[in-house]
């Protein structure tokens, strides 16, 4: 044994392994140095908090929702590094309303290591901030289809008629009124009673306190009402200027709760009113010398067993001329 061991001592000194062994693990520290002090470079994208706005206001437009930042330093730190060691802030506790203005942005950084270098790609961001505005708007409902001829339509029922609506002020102010989504009472013969979503035909910064409203659309056998053919009155016309109606005539549909009462035309009114139109103004706008509106139809009933279930047309169509 003392034998072997004396010729493997031997042939060790006598091929210079030892030197040869001591450079290699020389050299494999130096390279562990070099490794752990090595720099580098890396970009992280991060999220922009956008704080202190009040409830009162909104953001309409945004440059960009994201800021990068440039981290150098040892490798081996950077490895570590998480984006969510940092917070990109932008304070609107003071904002400009209603135009397009450059914010400055923060950072605030987690415990990292010092040595690693930080700077931002980008300093400042572009926002437009608008004051929130409310507005209450009516629903109308979107009906499609033909009845049976022995049928007729009645009333229709919104509930809620109006919803409210807020957003941006100016894409709220544009926004007058709401539909539904289509409502199909093709060939119906009794009343329809629906939830039926309101059609999002308004801009996605804009939102509604619901989103469904209930529509009662009340259909009646013609049979079980009576008809009166009546003249429409055109009100409110002023002596210098000429009105002509698309239709002199409406059919009107009545229940009575008194079967064997009898109606005629007397009984009720139907009328069209101009007191609101500005006509000298039209005229002169429009450089013309006839202007057509149309008009819904106005009516009323002097019976109280009685009530007006539908007119046909509903609106007609004026034409005013000098």
């Amino acid at each position: 044994m003392k034998r072997i061991i004396n010729n493997i001592w031997q042939q060790f000194n006598r091929n210079d392994i030892l030197p040869k062994i001591a450079s290699l693990l020389l050299a494999i520290i130096v390279w562990a140095y070099i490794s752990s002090t090595k720099i580098g470079e890396i970009k992280v994208r991060i999220p922009i908090n956008f704080e202190n706005l009040s409830k009162a206001l909104l953001i309409t437009e945004v440059e960009t929702g994201y800021i990068s930042l440039a981290l150098s330093g040892k490798k081996e730190d950077l490895k570590n590094i998480n984006k969510k060691d940092f917070k990109i802030i932008v304070n609107l506790e003071n904002p400009i309303i209603g135009k397009y203005k450059k914010y400055q942005v923060e950072v605030i950084k987690a415990d990292i290591p010092e040595n690693i270098d930080m700077s931002l790609l980008k300093r400042n961001v572009g926002l437009t901030i608008e004051k929130r505005a409310y507005k209450s708007v009516k629903v109308i409902p979107k009906i499609s289809g033909e009845l049976n001829d022995d049928f007729i339509l009645g009333s229709i029922i919104v509930v809620p008629e109006k919803i409210s609506l807020n957003g941006p002020e100016s894409y709220v102010k544009h926004v007058d009124f709401v539909q539904t989504n289509n409502i199909s009472i093709e060939k119906v013969t009794r009343d329809v009673v629906k939830d039926v979503p309101i059609k999002k035909n308004f801009s996605r910064k804009i939102r509604s306190d619901r989103s469904n409203v209930k529509i009662i659309i009340k259909i009646f056998q013609k049979k079980s009402l009576q008809k009166i053919t009546k003249n429409i009155e055109i009100r409110n016309t002023k002596k210098e200027y000429k009105y002509k109606l698309s239709e002199d005539y409406v059919d009107i549909y009545i229940k009575s709760d008194d079967e064997g009462l009898e109606l005629n035309e007397d009984d009720v009114e139907v009328y069209i009113d101009t007191v609101s139109l500005n006509i000298e103004k039209l005229f002169k706008n429009k450089k013309k010398k006839l202007i057509e509106l149309d008009f819904l139809i106005k009516s009323k009933i002097f019976i109280e067993k009685a009530k007006i279930i539908s007119i046909s047309p509903d609106s007609v169509s004026l034409k005013i001329m000098k």
